[in-house]
């Protein structure tokens, strides 16, 4: 997608108190002062001249503050602040260093391919997370990146591991229509295709963090929250990948517990499970029940309904029929054994002509 201009350029006017309905004076176009002052040239776009203007070589703020969020994005945390480079901020500690990827940055045309390869390839990017410990003493806070920063993944990356280790995600060409991640048929796409409503953003967004697009967003902040384990626990995402994984040929064609869970690690953790791991997961599953992991056909929930009597709960009766995500005693409500009782995730109905 690209912009075209019009080709007609209304005359600048002053905004009174910044309400575009409410037109001052009618000015000249000029450049601020840090972009070196001056007129805008006459005949020419103002908002092309403004593009040339912030990426002009010459601009040494446009790649500073590119190098920084792409550093940002790698290592989990930027050189300076990503979303202030002002005179009241603190001088970066690595600002050599800043400057420097600026200078490469530049000299390569603004390849982003570039300097992707630059980072990934430096020897800070591959550095272990356990350094010397003597570093410790002198930056504790690993402001200096001797040693490689502990991060938790973000949603996108956790989703796209999950379809990748269930082997659900397909190695479709780039590009495609954006997809709900609501619905199942996402399961085979990259998280990058994800379709984001910016009048609805998707709970499962919000509960990982996502910023709303809508918002100015330099860095997004990681929040710990119940959601996000319960997501783990019950979401429908996680229980089909969990499917898909038990039902992979390589691991129902094992013989004994032990050498399943053994794959398990290995598809999952890349690694063998440790003895006290394999101790614990072999005497839960020696000791559980298996009727408690049968699939309910019927729905996740379930309401009872019982004379208003004064009885205990013991004595509820269970719906007979659960359809449309409604619990009900016959498959027709108004011709059912009980008229008109029903109940569901958003209500219900009580029953017509009894005490219930």
């Amino acid at each position: 997608m690209s912009l075209t201009d019009r080709g007609n350029w209304s005359p600048a006017q002053v905004f009174v108190r910044g309400n575009p309905d409410n037109r001052g004076e009618t000015f000249e176009r000029e450049w601020l002062s840090f972009l070196g002052g001056g007129k805008f040239p006459e005949g020419k776009s103002p908002r092309l001249s403004l593009a040339e203007k912030i990426a002009d070589p010459a601009n040494p703020l446009t790649s500073r503050v590119m190098v920084n969020r792409v550093w940002g994005w790698h290592f989990g945390t930027a050189l300076s602040d990503p979303g202030d480079f002002g005179v009241q901020q603190p001088d970066p500690a690595l600002r050599p260093l800043m400057d420097w990827l600026a200078l490469r940055f530049t000299e390569g045309g603004g390849s982003l391919k570039n300097l992707h390869r630059l980072i990934l390839t430096s020897k800070a990017f591959r550095l272990s997370a356990d350094g010397p410990e003597e570093n410790e003493a002198i930056d504790e806070a690993n402001t200096l990146f001797w040693k490689w920063h502990r991060r938790r993944a973000d949603f996108e990356a956790m989703r796209d591991r999950l379809l990748a280790t269930a082997g659900t995600l397909e190695d479709a060409p780039l590009g495609g229509r954006s997809l709900s991640l609501e619905k199942g048929e996402a399961d085979k796409r990259r998280s990058l295709y994800a379709f984001v409503d910016r009048f609805a953003l998707s709970n499962t967004f919000v509960s990982f963090d996502l910023p709303h697009p809508d918002h100015h967003s330099p860095k997004r902040v990681e929040t710990t929250v119940p959601q996000q384990a319960l997501y783990f626990l019950n979401g429908p995402l996680v229980l089909r990948q969990a499917a898909r994984l038990a039902a992979d040929p390589a691991f129902t064609g094992l013989a004994d517990g032990k050498a399943k869970l053994d794959w398990l690690y290995e598809r999952i953790y890349q690694r063998p499970p440790s003895d006290d791991e394999s101790r614990d997961a072999l005497d839960w599953i020696q000791h559980a029940n298996p009727a408690d992991f049968q699939p309910r056909l019927s729905g996740m929930w379930e309401i009872r309904h019982a004379p208003d009597t004064g009885g205990l709960p013991g004595d509820a009766n269970p719906f007979p029929i659960f359809s449309d995500n409604t619990w009900k005693t016959g498959p027709d409500i108004s011709k059912a054994p009980i008229p008109w009782l029903n109940a569901s995730a958003g209500g219900g109905h009580p029953a017509a002509g009894h005490d219930l």
